[in-house]
């Protein structure tokens, strides 16, 4: 039976802790004592008593239209402040192997990472599990028309661009070329080209065949002009990329009062996304208080909030269960190039479904009450 999301929504005194994280799409969350120390009283549903929660989201990276329903639910009316009784701060930090510590040592609840990370962490000792997916579908690799390539296996003797060889898509790409039986260190060189203007020159230069990247890699250079053929095969598409975890100690019974915690803000997230549908324009300018560098050409502004929301949207519709074969699919991943170990972790170790689904899910009305209280509705 799935757990319930509890009726009062003001939220118990948590640590505020904030944590440094990285690449492969990190979060952690932690919350600030009140101003005078004491715990919360819990309030009744749809009433905080006037006092917001403060809840810090440390971020791989400053705000963005990356975390698009997160930007759309936060401030003035949005569901954090109204449903949940919370105050949605970011902090911008980086190192993974630190957040995974941080969760193991019980110094933080929660956290967002990638699906390729809790396996590790899991084949390294960690009791690591991921509740629901809140970011999807962000690796692409494009083909330039012009080469004939047509497939990943067509790259054989050629060379693909990226952004670095540190990039998060690497491993996954490393991997994906490994099932069409080609190997980045003698059949495909791996070209470092950067992003934006100086990815756009190797292109137009011929040096590349092809380019791998994230979402927000090909945004600028699908605006310049420069067409693609997706070639990642369909397994390697639509992997969990952002996944909300928590240590398996936080399930306890004892817990409930913070796991629900984790859990409202997954909620609010995906009626931010379940927003941004219904109300485009609306929610880019709510997310855009938030993420000022990403909206400065409003054209780019636009495509990425509509990728990354559209990415997202069915999956907050049926409340972010992890799909167990794209688990798979991760695992195997990270076990031909990284850790051979993690070849034989279970796919129930690192996932559960108990809390996703119709607790999860948004629905038309809580986005309609959303939009009422923005004035979106007319």
């Amino acid at each position: 039976m799935r757990r319930r999301l509890r009726e009062g929504r003001a939220k118990s005194k948590l640590a505020c802790v904030i944590v440094c994280m990285g690449v492969l799409a990190l979060i952690a969350i932690g919350c600030g004592d009140d101003d005078e120390g004491g715990d919360t009283p819990a309030a009744s549903e749809g009433d905080t008593g006037g006092q917001l929660e403060e809840v810090v989201l440390t971020l791989p990276f400053p705000d963005s239209l990356a975390w698009s329903g997160y930007e759309v639910a936060r401030g003035p009316d949005g569901p954090y402040e109204e449903e949940f009784g919370m105050e949605l701060k970011t902090e911008a930090a980086d190192g993974a192997s630190f957040l995974v510590q941080q969760l193991a040592a019980g110094n933080i609840d929660y956290g967002v990472i990638a699906m390729s990370s809790v396996v590790i962490a899991e084949a390294r000792g960690a009791d690591l599990i991921g509740l629901a997916n809140v970011l999807t579908d962000s690796i692409r690799v494009g083909a330039i028309p012009e080469t004939g390539i047509e497939s990943l296996a067509d790259l054989d003797g050629k060379t693909l661009g990226v952004a670095d060889l540190g990039s998060g898509d690497i491993p996954l790409v490393t991997a994906a070329l490994a099932a069409e039986g080609l190997d980045v260190k003698t059949d495909v060189q791996l070209l470092p080209v950067g992003t934006g203007p100086s990815a756009a020159k190797a292109i137009e230069s011929g040096q590349v065949d092809a380019m791998s990247g994230f979402t927000n890699d090909f945004v600028p250079l699908e605006d310049a002009g420069i067409e693609f053929i997706d070639v990642l095969p369909e397994e390697f598409s639509g992997l969990p990329e952002g996944v909300v975890v928590v240590d398996e100690e936080l399930l306890e019974p004892e817990n409930e009062d913070r796991l629900n915690n984790v859990l409202d803000v997954v909620k609010g997230w995906y009626i931010g996304t379940g927003y941004g549908e219904e109300y485009p324009e609306d929610a880019l300018e709510r997310a855009c208080e938030f993420a000022p560098e990403d909206c400065k050409d409003q054209a780019f502004a636009e495509k990425y909030f509509q990728i990354v929301n559209d990415a997202l949207l069915e999956t907050a519709k049926e409340g972010g269960c992890i799909d167990s074969a794209k688990v798979e699919t991760v695992r195997d991943s990270v076990a031909a190039s990284d850790v051979p170990e993690a070849a034989d972790i279970p796919v129930e170790e690192v996932v559960t479904s108990e809390y996703c689904g119709e607790n999860l899910a948004f629905t038309d009305e809580e986005v309609q009450a959303f939009a009422e209280r923005t004035g979106a509705t007319g």
